[in-house]
């Protein structure tokens, strides 16, 4: 979902009852309502604002959130999601957002009831950026069963896709949108014809290094190594392009120009640590929990001290009987291994000694 020009039809009137809200003094919010009507000036002639937050202002993404936060956020925790049945997520950033849905039905008339709401608040859902479709793992199944692809979806530069893991499992693929990828090469072959000739070679390079370490942080997710190896040799031959172009004069020949990114090389894509997608909350607490509980020293008294913090102390006794009887059989098995062979040899849960047979000898 995105929102038709948000950033230019924000209703003054009911921006300033959000922050009223949460604001009480009247002096910060009469500022806040002079740089909302401050205006905008095109081509040296003054124009004055009725609605919208100036784009590019200091305020106008916090401006933004506070509004979108009454209009959208608030509205879908407190009125859709209590007449849902089935489950429902809302992902926000900015003016662009994804709801997700487990019934087609309740979709639907989300998508109706959200065009309702936005014109109560002077906003337009934009079509062409706003679509329903079916994403997941069953639907992902169901498609290659019948030989069709599965949806995909732009959000936030990235292409979402139905991927799987290495062992095969479903997992939520991301990949860097074609949009945004020639959005970027434009943008860095505009930038490299311009930079050329205005400063030193030895200047702008350090530029060009930051420009893709910036490039790789953001599109740097698990998953998308090959856009990323891809977008690092395309602007490596943009740059061999506009390096020989300062001059009516040739500088580099291909072998020379790789000679000298040997000696002064560019950031690389397998130099940066890729970001992976961030275990939930209760998965991480259950994790820290567990290597404390097989680190420590009395793994009964642990497990005891718990009481009500955890509601998976049962869980965590089942498990440590099994891990218990586990090492127990294993230990038993080495044991006897150890014993019917002419070597002994030393093994933690057993007092078993290392000796020669001195007859095989």
């Amino acid at each position: 979902m995105d929102i038709s020009k948000f950033f230019d039809t924000v209703d003054h009137k009911r921006l300033m009852e959000c922050l009223k809200q949460r604001i009480v003094d009247p002096t910060l919010l009469q500022l806040i309502s002079r740089f909302l009507k401050s205006g905008i000036m095109e081509e040296g002639v003054y124009f004055e604002t009725d609605q919208g937050t100036p784009q590019g202002g200091v305020l106008s993404p916090v401006l933004a959130n506070v509004y979108f936060h009454y209009a959208l956020d608030k509205w879908f925790e407190t009125e859709v999601l209590p007449q849902l049945t089935g489950f429902a997520r809302l992902v926000r950033y900015a003016d662009d957002f994804v709801v997700c849905f487990e019934k087609e039905t309740e979709a639907r008339a989300f998508g109706v009831a959200l065009r309702r709401r936005m014109g109560e608040f002077g906003l337009t859902i934009s079509e062409e950026k706003s679509k329903i479709i079916e994403f997941g793992r069953c639907v992902c199944t169901r498609a290659k069963r019948y030989g069709r692809k599965c949806e995909t979806f732009d959000f936030l530069g990235f292409t979402h896709f139905c991927d799987k893991s290495r062992w095969g499992n479903f997992k939520l693929g991301r990949k860097t949108s074609r949009k945004k990828f020639r959005q970027k090469m434009a943008e860095m072959n505009i930038w490299l014809k311009r930079i050329r000739n205005r400063v030193e070679l030895k200047v702008w390079w350090k530029v060009l290094g930051l420009k893709l370490l910036g490039h790789y942080r953001y599109y740097g997710m698990s998953g998308n190594f090959r856009l990323l190896k891809n977008f690092y040799h395309q602007v490596v031959r943009l740059t061999f392009k506009w390096v020989n172009r300062r001059s009516q004069r040739k500088s580099y020949n291909w072998a020379q120009f790789l000679r000298f990114i040997l000696f002064n090389p560019l950031p690389k894509p397998e130099d940066i640590p890729l970001a992976i997608q961030p275990e939930p909350v209760e998965d991480v607490l259950l994790k820290s929990r567990m290597r404390e509980i097989f680190t420590s020293g009395s793994v009964r008294g642990l497990i005891s001290n718990l009481g009500a913090i955890t509601p998976i102390r049962g869980a965590l006794w089942a498990l440590f009987d099994r891990v218990k009887k586990h090492y127990l059989i294993s230990a038993l098995s080495e044991i006897s291994v150890v014993k019917s062979s002419k070597y002994y040899s030393s093994h933690p849960c057993g007092n078993v000694f290392r000796r020669h047979n001195r007859k095989s000898q």
